[in-house]
């Protein structure tokens, strides 16, 4: 009776191997969606670079306006991790004594906020810097609306370093030969329109 029972409990029953499959499809499609819900992502190599196709693209469209003799509209996009990039190496590493370390830049609607760590010897804190982007005589410019260090805002001559600073890092995405009519910010992108001059 015993050998019969665990003889039953090998088998399977028609219903029992729908039941089966049922689970296991019920399985695979959780599986296939929890996979597919995440957003793919680009890869830290990509997110840590300078925007380089962007520059090549504006040097092409010099080139044609230098061939053609004509003006050649350009437009150039660049995102949060190719503005990023360009901080990193572009910004200086101290302003007025404090140290800066790990900038990073989000673009917001109408405005750029650079983050970073500042640290004055034992004291530091979160810098904040926030401007609007604009173009002033054919170049790019950004107006600071606020800059602080964990909460305290920063001094007028600071203010200026770090304004400049920040149009000179915007200047070097753009070859000088290039006249901006316009830059834009939208959530995670920075569009700047422009003419390639002959």
């Amino acid at each position: 009776m015993a050998g019969a029972v665990a003889t039953h409990r090998r088998g399977s029953s028609p219903l029992g191997r729908v039941a089966l499959a049922g689970l296991i499809a019920i399985g695979a499609g959780w599986a296939y969606g929890q996979w597919t819900s995440f957003p793919l992502q680009p890869l830290a190599t990509d997110s840590a670079s300078p925007p380089t196709a962007q520059l090549a693209n504006a040097e092409r469209a010099l080139a044609q306006a230098q061939q053609s003799g004509k003006s050649v509209p350009v437009t150039l996009t660049f995102s949060d991790a190719e503005l990023t990039a360009t901080a990193r190496e572009d910004l200086p590493s101290s302003y007025s004594g404090f140290t800066i370390t790990n900038p990073a830049v989000r673009i917001e609607t109408g405005t750029l906020t650079l983050n970073a760590q500042a640290m004055m010897g034992p004291l530091g804190g979160p810098l904040l810097v926030m401007g609007r982007p604009m173009v002033s005589s054919g170049r790019a410019s950004v107006t600071l609306e606020s800059a602080t260090v964990a909460g305290v805002p920063l001094p007028d001559q600071t203010r200026a370093s770090i304004a400049a600073s920040i149009d000179q890092a915007i200047a070097s995405l753009v070859p000088a030969k290039l006249r901006l009519t316009s830059i834009v910010a939208r959530p995670g992108v920075l569009t700047i329109q422009a003419t390639a001059q002959p």
